[in-house]
C-alpha cells in the first residue's frame, strides 16, 4: 500500500502475523526503511489532532510491547499553551501494586505513576507540584479507562465514571497594593502612639528601592538613632543601634522585597524575601521558613520600644526612603496578635506632610503556563496499560 508524501513515496507493507499477536510491518519513506512491529488495538488512535503526526525510527519504534513509546507532535517552535489536550489510556488494576511504576508522561508537563494500589499524577510547572492521586477504590477490577483532559483552565482526570480536578486555574485572588512614595524630611508616616509590647513582636514591610547605593531608612526612631535601613555602601538591609549589623543579600533597584524585623525577647533579627506579587500578607510563611533569608541578628538589642517610630524617614540623620513602600502589605504583630494589618494602617500611622499614593489591584491565579511542544513517553508494558490516545489541538 503506497501513499505520496511531498516529493517521496510513503509505503506501508504488512507482513505475516506472529504468534504473540504482533504484526510484521515495514514502512518506507522513499528508499528509507522504518521497521515498526506493533499490535494495533482495533479502533485505537495513538495520536491525533490538528498539527500532529506519528514519528518512528529504527532507534525508537512504536510498540505496545516495547517501552518507551515516543509520540512526537509537530508543533515544534510553537506553544500549545491553553489549547485543549487529552491523553487517555487503559490501566489494569491487577497490574498496579504497592510499589512504584512510572506509566507515562510528557517531559516538563506531566507524569503519571502507579503506587500504593492507585494512580498518581504530577505537573512540575504547577505551584503545588505535589503528587495528586485518585482513591484506590475508584479503580475497578480488570481494565479501567483513564482520561486526562486540559481545557485551558482546569486539568481533570476521569476514571470510569468518576471525575477528579487535578489543577484548577479558573479561580484567582486579588492582590491589592497602595504604594506610597515621595518621602522626604517633611513627608513620612509616624506611629500615632509609642510602640509597646510585653514579650515579642514582628514587623513586616514591603519596599521597592529606586536606588541601592544611597543609605535610606525603612523604619526609624526620630529621637533615638535606631533604625532598620538600606545601607548604601553594601546595598544590603541592616539595622543600627549604636553600631550596624549588616545583612548579606544585595538588593536590586526597582525590585520588590519583604523586609521583616523580629524581636523574640532575646535578640533582634532582620529577614528578607523577594516579593513576586503572588502572596497576600496573611499567606506569608513563618519567618523560620526557607522562604525567608535571615539577614542579620544581634542579641540584646531591641530597637523601637516606647517610641513612635517613623516609616520612610529618619530625622536624626536627615535621610529618607528613596522609592516606594506598599502600606497595604505592612503588618505588625505584637505578642502574637496582629495590631496593624494593611487596610487599617490609617488607624495606626499618621501621615506627616504629603505622600503620593498609587493604588493597584492584580488578580493572580494558579500557574498554568504555555505548555511546550513535547513528546509523550510511555514507560509501562502493555500488560499494565494499553489503548493509549493523545490528542493535541493546535491553534
Amino acid at each position: 500500500m503506497g501513499f505520496y508524501c511531498g516529493d517521496k513515496n510513503l509505503t506501508l507493507f504488512w507482513g505475516s502475523g506472529h504468534a504473540d499477536g504482533t504484526s510484521n510491518v515495514r514502512l518506507y519513506l522513499g528508499e528509507k526503511l522504518v521497521y515498526m512491529p506493533f499490535r494495533p488495538p482495533e479502533g485505537d488512535l495513538l495520536m491525533a489532532g490538528k498539527g500532529t503526526y506519528l514519528r518512528s525510527s529504527l532507534e525508537g519504534y512504536l510498540s505496545y510491547k516495547n517501552a518507551p513509546q515516543v509520540l512526537q507532535d509537530t508543533l515544534s517552535g510553537r506553544e500549545i499553551g491553553k489549547t485543549p489536550f487529552e491523553v487517555a489510556f487503559d490501566v489494569r488494576r491487577g497490574a498496579i501494586g504497592a510499589g512504584t511504576a512510572f506509566l507515562l508522561g510528557v517531559p516538563g508537563v506531566m507524569q503519571v505513576k502507579a503506587e500504593q494500589n492507585t494512580l498518581f499524577f504530577k505537573f512540575p510547572w504547577d505551584s503545588d507540584d505535589a503528587w495528586k492521586y485518585v482513591p484506590s477504590e475508584t479503580l475497578a477490577d480488570g481494565w479501567n479507562r483513564v482520561a486526562l483532559k486540559g481545557d485551558g483552565a482546569k486539568i481533570t482526570v476521569s476514571v470510569g465514571e468518576s471525575v477528579f480536578v487535578l489543577v484548577d486555574a479558573s479561580t484567582s485572588k486579588e492582590i491589592k497594593s497602595c504604594y506610597l512614595s515621595g518621602f522626604s524630611a517633611g513627608n513620612y508616616l509616624q506611629l500615632k502612639e509609642p510602640f509597646a509590647f510585653s514579650g515579642q513582636y514582628q514587623m513586616i514591610f514591603n519596599v521597592t528601592p529606586d536606588s541601592v547605593t544611597t543609605t535610606q531608612p525603612v523604619a526609624a526612631c526620630n529621637n533615638r538613632d535606631r533604625t532598620v535601613y538600606l545601607q548604601g555602601a553594601s546595598g544590603c538591609i541592616a539595622f543600627y543601634d549604636g553600631s550596624s549589623v549588616v545583612g548579606k543579600t544585595k538588593l536590586a533597584a526597582g525590585e520588590k522585597y519583604w523586609v521583616a524585623l523580629a524581636w523574640d525577647g532575646n535578640a533582634s533579627k532582620v529577614y528578607l524575601a523577594k516579593d513576586d506579587n503572588t502572596l497576600l500578607p496573611e499567606e506569608l510563611p513563618a519567618l523560620e521558613d526557607a522562604f525567608w533569608s535571615l539577614e542579620a541578628s544581634a542579641a540584646g538589642r531591641e530597637l523601637f520600644a516606647g517610641n513612635a517610630f517613623r516609616l520612610g524617614q529618619n530625622g536624626g540623620t536627615n535621610t529618607y526612603w528613596r522609592g516606594e513602600l506598599d502600606i497595604l502589605k505592612t503588618r505588625i504583630t505584637v505578642d502574637g496578635e496582629t495590631t496593624m494589618f494593611g487596610s487599617n494602617w490609617g488607624n495606626v500611622f499618621q501621615t506627616v506632610g504629603t505622600l503620593s499614593k498609587n493604588e493597584e489591584s492584580v488578580f493572580v491565579g494558579p500557574a498554568y503556563p504555555s505548555l511546550p511542544a513535547s513528546r509523550l513517553e510511555v514507560f509501562a508494558d502493555w500488560g499494565k496499560i494499553r489503548n493509549i490516545q493523545a490528542v493535541l489541538q493546535g491553534e
